[in-house]
């Protein structure tokens, strides 16, 4: 502490009048010099509030003039306040000084000293005590005095009230006003507790319908034998059938992972450029691959993802098992190569036609017997080859009634002006071939040179 501020304690201590700083709920927060003449700790709970603290004569005054000063925003000061106690009464000087607000020091603070005039236990040496009349107008002032004091305070505590009625009438306004908004606000509330109530309904509603509709698409998926993968626009997984393992090393898990990061199976490894491409241009990509340590093949189908709103958000890929339908292709190939094996090996002509009569194919017999070409036979008519010269009335009704009624004809002879081999005596064989439910039947001609054989 340096020489300033211990003088300016020193003199605070011994000269200056006793104070204490309070704030506008009259609760004191610092004591200055010896208050005890003028505050005492009140009984029961312990409390600094001036009111409570102050001793008999003074709590009126102090509450008046702390209002006063509150009010008009000045020092209020009262002189010559009497205070009551046992052996004399003593004279006080009040002052309530209003602090301004600073940084150090909030607003609403006041400062209370407290100028002692008689002090106390003095009876006034060299003075005449007062007797008889003297007496009597004397304790007539203090009576007065306080008087005007409980008329003061109760006049503060009047203006107090009349206050306090109008805050509490308009908190009472306030209040009605907000209950009534409430009121309105609770209606509010239960009709759209009610609205909120039917939506849930509806929503319990979809939310059992999208689960069910999620159960059969699960069924549908564990069921079906066809693998599908459904990427999005990153080709990240999404969802996919319990199938495509067969086709990728894929464990539940492994939905949002990008379809690059996954090991493949099958044999054909630019599936993810295939849904790139397909993602670029918008067209379905088809090929047949081969997949599984069996070695099966599959139909492997890229089409784009469209949403709802007919937005693209991905691709879909599907795998079909063919190897069925490959073998079977494969058992038709060899039949079709063993029957046309056995076909060119036969030594007469032979034409197989359709049902309108449309050269489907022709062996080399008949290539060679009659010098044509396939590009000069295959895919026309019958009566169109070479000049014309099968365009037989005869033979056009004998071939027309076979298909229809499923009929054949033996060792009808005909004969023929060939430009290049002259006159030809056929004789000729024709029969039915059943295909397929699928495809149509073909006719069988047999052709047999007889022109150099002699009759029998």
């Amino acid at each position: 502490m340096n020489v300033r501020e211990l003088m300016g304690r020193i003199i605070l201590d011994k000269y200056a009048p006793p104070s204490v700083l309070v704030n506008d709920r009259y609760e004191i927060l610092y004591f200055q010099g010896n208050t005890d003449q003028y505050l005492a700790p009140p009984s029961g709970e312990p409390s600094f509030n001036l009111l409570k603290m102050a001793r008999e004569g003074l709590r009126y005054k102090l509450t008046a003039a702390i209002r006063q000063a509150m009010k008009e925003k000045r020092t209020v000061s009262y002189q010559g306040v009497q205070l009551k106690q046992k052996d004399d009464g003593a004279t006080v000087d009040l002052h309530i000084q209003p602090l301004l607000e600073t940084p150090e020091a909030p607003a609403n603070l006041f400062l209370v000293v407290f100028e002692e005039k008689t002090p106390a236990g003095t009876k006034g040496k060299g003075r005449k005590t007062p007797t008889g009349a003297g007496e009597g107008e004397a304790r007539l002032t203090i009576l007065e005095q306080e008087l005007q004091a409980t008329k003061e305070y109760l006049e503060t505590t009047i203006e107090e009230l009349g206050a306090s009625n109008e805050e509490l009438q308009s908190a009472n306004e306030e209040l009605q006003s907000t209950n009534e908004e409430l009121e309105t606000a609770r209606e509010e509330l239960q009709s759209t507790n009610e609205e909120l109530v039917s939506v849930n309904s509806e929503l319990q509603m979809k939310i059992d319908d999208m689960t069910e509709i999620s159960n059969d698409i699960n069924n549908l998926f564990t069921s079906t034998e066809v693998g599908i993968i459904f990427l999005d626009t990153q080709l990240g997984i999404r969802r996919f059938t319990p199938n495509m393992t067969q086709f990728f090393n894929l464990i539940p898990s492994d939905a949002g992972r990008s379809l690059r990061d996954i090991t493949s199976k099958t044999v054909y490894d630019n599936i993810c450029q295939d849904a790139e491409e397909v993602l670029a241009t918008l067209q379905t990509k088809e090929m047949e691959i081969k997949a599984g340590v069996e070695g099966k093949w599959y139909n492997m189908r890229i089409l784009p993802y469209r949403t709802s709103e007919n937005m693209i958000n991905g691709v879909v890929l599907t795998f079909v098992d063919i190897t069925e339908r490959k073998r079977l292709e494969d058992v038709i190939r060899a039949a079709r190569i063993y029957a046309e094996s056995i076909v060119d090996t036969v030594r007469e002509p032979l034409l197989a036609l359709d049902g309108d009569l449309m050269v489907v194919s022709a062996n080399r017999s008949f290539y060679r017997m009659f010098k044509m070409s396939a590009a000069d036979t295959e895919n026309r008519r019958i009566y169109d080859l070479g000049g014309g010269q099968w365009n037989i009335p005869s033979l056009r009704e004998l071939l027309e009634e076979i298909i229809p009624q499923n009929t054949s004809f033996e060792d009808f002879a005909v004969e023929v002006e060939f430009p290049d081999l002259g006159r030809k005596k056929m004789l000729l064989n024709a029969r039915q071939i059943p295909v397929g439910e699928s495809q149509p039947a073909l006719i069988l001609l047999a052709m047999e040179d007889i022109t150099d054989k002699r009759p029998d």
